[in-house]
């Protein structure tokens, strides 16, 4: 799922992305930013869409996906 720059710290580029998530830096992502982030990508998703995505990553299932779940998603073993 994640293809890694060469040469770059793969624990440092998912941090990058995960700030491009985390708009308002409370080191959590919430629907309303994975929602903002997929529209201006033109990608218009549902809020089904976005509570089905937030249900596969909210491993503690607190409304929010924190960095170590987005790792989780994000590296594929």
């Amino acid at each position: 799922m994640y293809a890694f720059i060469v040469g770059q710290d793969p624990i440092e580029e998912l941090i990058d992305v995960f700030k491009i998530f985390d708009k308002d830096n409370s080191k959590e992502i919430t629907d309303i930013e994975i929602l903002h982030v997929f529209d201006k990508l033109g990608l218009n998703l549902s809020r089904d869409d976005i509570k089905t995505l937030m249900s596969e990553a909210d491993f503690d299932i607190n409304n929010s996906i924190e960095f170590e779940e987005f790792i989780k998603i994000m590296i594929v073993k």
